[in-house]
């Protein structure tokens, strides 16, 4: 009983620790530096992209604790059950070694001196099948880069739009219907997880515009790379830029409708502070 006592302290250095409140600064509103830097002409590309660099960042911190806190929270409920259940057979097989059959008692000594080796044993199975359900949610924090302000050290790829004699109104009546609708939502604030007018997130603003169009899009952004992919010179209003962690909508005139701090428009671009560009990618196909 003594030996179970201290497999039941050593339990208890296993137990995971309880994440803490998450409470995390939202990125700030920009908009009246932008109005200046236009007012000054200034370039306003380097702000814009550390601030939704930061939303990203909050975005993805939000998702990994919540991703995380069920796995930990149900690892600690099933280690303390655990104990418990061990604690009661330890408590009948007591009584049962007492027992004036010397069978009875031999083997009741017997399973008690094993029920600490099982008990760690089958704690640290648990543990490790927590750490193997957390360490993707590990993976996506470690995969954060450091926000750098510096300009790209190479340009961007040549942009251009595609001509009328390549496209029409006619094969590409989704496309403005889904541009047409993301711009009814300009000025709509970022808000982590908005698929709606109240606020949006990159990829729930691009999926909302695609479903006005008739058209279901996968909920994260990484996920959007749907229909086909095509070159910078294909490029058609509605057509998706997707990056691992951001997506936005050509809308044409070299121009992009995105969800940042407000939804709004800006020139096309490639890079999105140290985010892997996917490509750009056609829902439609």
């Amino acid at each position: 009983m003594i030996a179970l006592i201290s497999a039941l302290a050593n339990l208890r250095t296993l137990e995971p620790a309880r994440l803490p409140a998450l409470t995390l600064p939202t990125a700030p509103d920009i908009g009246a530096a932008l109005a200046l830097g236009r007012e000054l002409g200034a370039d306003p590309t380097t702000l814009k992209t550390l601030v939704d660099a930061t939303s990203h960042h909050h975005t993805l911190i939000a998702q990994a604790f919540h991703e995380a806190s069920p796995l930990i929270d149900a690892t600690r409920h099933e280690l303390s059950s655990l104990a418990l259940t061990y604690l009661n057979q330890a408590a009948g097989l007591v009584l049962r070694s007492f027992s004036l059959n010397p069978a009875e008692s031999h083997s009741a000594r017997t399973q008690l001196m094993a029920l600490p080796h099982l008990l760690l044993a089958e704690a640290t199975e648990k543990i490790d099948k927590m750490q193997k359900e957390v360490q993707p949610v590990v993976d996506k924090l470690l995969s954060v880069r450091p926000l750098d302000a510096s300009p790209a050290s190479s340009p961007e790829p040549e942009f251009a739009v595609a001509s009328s004699s390549t496209s029409s109104a006619g094969d590409n009546a989704d496309g403005k219907r889904a541009v047409a609708a993301a711009k009814q939502a300009l000025g709509t604030p970022y808000v982590w997880g908005g698929t709606s007018l109240n606020g949006f997130d990159c990829s729930g603003f691009t999926q909302w515009a695609w479903r006005q169009a008739g058209l279901e899009l996968p909920r994260l952004a990484e996920h959007q790379t749907v229909g086909r992919a095509i070159t910078a010179s294909e490029l058609q209003e509605g057509d998706l830029l997707v990056w691992d962690g951001h997506v936005a909508m050509y809308a044409g005139d070299g121009t992009i409708i995105e969800a940042g701090n407000p939804v709004q428009i800006n020139p096309v671009r490639t890079t999105n502070m140290g985010m892997e560009f996917y490509g750009y990618y056609r829902p439609t196909g």
